[in-house]
């Protein structure tokens, strides 16, 4: 929120997941209840609306399954979660950016880190050390308006 990272949790889902897209998905649907409590503490402390939280997430299956608004046998599974995430996406919460995994630092809880280098980035900007906004694709596009 406002640049800077506001949620970072790392724990073993409950339920195994059978593709890559899935895990996202539940994972997305943890940070949008995240964001319900925090832009509302946010909204009340600053006694303005919040706009729209940017959510960072590496898996463009996950991201269209989110945002299309139909559902298909592949989300049937965890059709609860896609939904859910795709109410609070069109309600005006949250929006999914596509951010390579090397540029995301959530991945440190889910995948492996390569180099030291990439671990002290990434620890940096998620610890507040060393914040960096990774401008991608869609966030260039909106700063250009």
């Amino acid at each position: 929120m406002n640049g800077a990272v506001i949620f970072h949790v790392s724990r073993r889902q409950t339920t195994v997941s059978q593709t890559s897209a899935e895990a996202e998905v539940k994972a997305a649907a943890l940070i949008t209840e995240a964001l319900m409590a925090i832009v509302q503490l946010w909204s009340g402390i600053a006694g303005a609306v919040h706009p729209v939280v940017r959510v960072p997430i590496d898996n463009k299956a996950a991201k269209r399954q989110c945002e299309s608004g139909t559902d298909s046998m592949a989300s049937a599974p965890y059709l609860r979660c896609k939904s859910y995430c795709e109410s609070k996406i069109y309600g005006g919460l949250m929006w999914l950016d596509l951010v390579h995994g090397t540029e995301n630092g959530s991945d440190m809880g889910t995948k492996q880190i390569r180099s030291t280098a990439e671990f002290v980035k990434k620890d940096g900007v998620l610890c507040g050390s060393a914040p960096f906004l990774f401008e991608s694709a869609e966030v260039t596009r909106i700063l250009k308006k």
